[in-house]
């Protein structure tokens, strides 16, 4: 069963919180953990207008009174009790320790030791784990799993210490051709031995790559389904205008698309080295509208990551208000190419890039207009129809090299919107501030993200 001090559990029994707002919770809450986000179920309900405030404060003081009790027997017998994490970390020193004694005991019972050990940990783990859980089964589940990770994390070194040891099997020898031959076999057996641990270490961290990749794609789907059902939840709102809904529908596309494709495992793990690469890789989601009469594009709407400091949101509103990209003159495009490639076309890519008014002939929003094709570019420094003239703006702002590295566009995906005739009504823009950051499966959820707008377009 349940614990009945969790917040959602509470919240169901006093019925301030139906069923189906605790499974949005919680799977909001599982999505923001794989982007390292510890957000509370109490504040993803307030934000979707699921929970009110004073329905969240009598929650929260009831599961303080509940909490109030919890370890209560234990804190008397050891005043200053560590947390949940502090309890584990202390039982597996313990258990360390109680192993690295009883190996190097010398007597009978050693192997005696180790088991007692071993089952004395797991009850020990089974109890912590229940006094926060309330739950024998979880609590057995849990303590299995860390008692496993214990027993794997001994055995290795175990494993380790043995190995060092292989060349006592050498020692007894004292005929020297005899101790050659024995020396050449134990060499070959540390090999095989080695490259088993390789191969098997090897796979072991391919299959849990593979488990987390599966789990962020369910990640993907899932966020794609709520965001699809929040979509239609706004435009059934006959409260609002039409504009207003489309409006509130799209900016519900652009946060979902950018939430999405930031659930990638290659993004966390770059993630977890900020402290090693100082550059970061951060998602941005745009949305043009065409304006044929000044032929060029506005940015309409722009999704920028929530925890970009004051600065560089300055930047983004900059860029809003300041950024044009132009449609595409194919005429004064190709005068440009073929003025870079002039008698010696080697090297014409780095000259015409070079140009310092190419944004004046050509964008990625221009060129995605005339064309009506999508535009993928793992490294937007080499995309001719790239127009980076924006950044030079915001560096005049007095942001730092750290702060403009969420502005920064080093790759991109760029779809067509259409509109109920077939016509191209706006440009859906993905930018990543890292090069080669966005795979083949951004592509695909990008321009699914495209048809879900030109979709809300016809409603």
């Amino acid at each position: 069963m349940a614990r009945k001090d969790k917040f959602l559990a509470i919240g169901v029994e006093l019925k301030k919180i139906i069923p189906a707002s605790m499974e949005y919770a919680l799977h909001h809450q599982r999505q923001g953990r794989l982007n390292k986000e510890n957000k509370l179920v109490g504040d993803i309900l307030v934000a979707a207008k699921l929970l009110t405030e004073a329905g969240r404060s009598e929650i929260l003081r009831e599961q303080q009174r509940r909490r109030a009790g919890r370890f209560h027997f234990l804190r008397r017998l050891i005043p200053g009790l560590p947390s949940l994490p502090g309890q584990r970390l202390l039982v597996i020193v313990a258990a360390l320790f109680g192993a690295v004694v009883a190996y190097r005991s010398d007597t009978p019972l050693e192997s005696l030791a180790l088991g007692v050990g071993g089952l004395v940990t797991l009850a020990l783990l089974t109890f912590i784990e229940y006094g926060a859980r309330r739950s024998i089964t979880l609590a057995a589940i849990y303590a299995a799993v860390i008692w496993g990770g214990l027993f794997v994390l001994i055995s290795l070194l175990y494993s380790v210490h043995m190995f060092t040891q292989l060349n006592v099997i050498v020692d007894p020898h004292t005929n020297p051709g005899t101790r050659a031959s024995v020396g050449t076999w134990l060499f070959q057996i540390k090999g095989a031995i080695l490259a088993l641990a390789v191969a098997t270490i090897t796979l072991g961290v391919y299959s849990l790559w593979k488990f987390h990749a599966l789990r962020y794609t369910q990640a993907r789907v899932g966020l794609l389904k709520d965001t699809i059902i929040r979509v239609e939840g706004t435009l059934r709102d006959k409260s609002k205008l039409s504009k207003e809904r489309q409006d509130e529908a799209i900016t519900t596309v652009l946060k979902g698309l950018r939430d999405a494709i930031r659930l990638s495992l290659p993004d966390r793990a770059l993630r977890r080295l900020t402290l090693f690469f100082h550059g970061r890789d951060q998602i941005t989601v745009m949305y043009f509208i065409p304006e044929p009469d000044s032929r060029r594009f506005r940015l309409d709407k722009v999704e920028y990551p929530e925890d970009a400091p004051a600065k560089v949101r300055a930047g983004f509103t900059w860029m809003q208000r300041n950024h044009f990209p132009t449609f595409l003159d194919e005429e004064g495009f190709e005068k440009m190419i073929m003025l870079a490639k002039g008698l010696k076309p080697r090297g014409w890519r780095r000259r015409y890039l070079n140009f310092p008014e190419r944004h004046k002939v050509i964008s990625v929003c221009g060129w995605i207009y005339a064309k009506g094709e999508t535009l993928f570019s793992r490294d937007a420094s080499q995309c001719l129809a790239y127009d980076g003239r924006y950044f030079e703006g915001i560096k005049e702002h007095g942001l730092k090299k750290d702060e403009l590295s969420w502005i920064n566009f080093g790759s991109f995906i760029g779809c067509p919107v259409l509109d109920p005739d077939g016509g191209i009504a706006s440009i859906l823009l993905v930018a990543k501030s890292r090069n080669n950051s966005l795979e083949p499966e951004d592509l695909e959820i990008t321009i699914l993200a495209s048809q879900l707008i030109g979709r809300i377009l016809d409603v």
